[in-house]
């Protein structure tokens, strides 16, 4: 719901959502689940907007309020690893791309063995980042072990499936 609110009309939504900062501000207490939302929104909206040195720091700020808090969503922290990932890569921080990347997974066996299909989804997204990295042997790897465990997810969305393979086509490419 998220991504479709944010992917609309992304560059109004930060005018609006940057109002509505400054009125809470003035008027609302802070609540750290509000701030963390707010900051994850607005840091989201300025990477798809290609102000990644903007976002990155409102991205940071959730991630840190996230880590935290007594109890920290970890969906929402792999989501957050990965969208700061991705803004590290575009920013060309390869390394803390990549440890971003990584970090999204939590337990790193998750890599090789995956239990869930967001564990599945994670691959694909950690594929994509090797291929945009340049690195296509890593970006082969990560794809064949998604392919290989299409079978073990039969609720798998088609779509996530053509996207692995539209993959498998990009890094066949990119190898020239």
């Amino acid at each position: 719901q998220l991504h479709a609110m944010i992917t609309r009309n992304s560059e109004e939504a930060l005018i609006h959502i940057e109002a509505g900062n400054a009125l809470l501000d003035e008027y609302w207490p802070a609540n750290a689940d509000l701030v963390i939302k707010r900051e994850m929104i607005v840091g989201i909206l300025n990477y798809m907007n290609d102000r990644v040195d903007e976002a990155i720091p409102h991205l940071e700020k959730s991630k840190a309020m996230i880590e935290g808090s007594l109890f920290p969503n970890g969906t929402e922290l792999s989501n957050l690893y990965s969208f700061l990932g991705e803004a590290y890569l575009k920013n060309g921080d390869m390394q803390r791309a990549e440890e971003y990347m990584l970090k999204q997974f939590g337990d790193l066996s998750q890599i090789h063995h995956p239990q869930t299909l967001d564990d599945m989804a994670k691959l694909q997204n950690l594929s994509i980042f090797y291929l945009h990295s340049g690195n296509t042997e890593k970006a082969m790897t990560i794809n064949q072990r998604v392919l290989r465990n299409f079978r073990r997810f039969p609720d798998m969305n088609p779509v996530d499936q053509a996207g692995a393979w539209f993959v498998r086509g990009n890094i066949y490419m990119a190898r020239g």
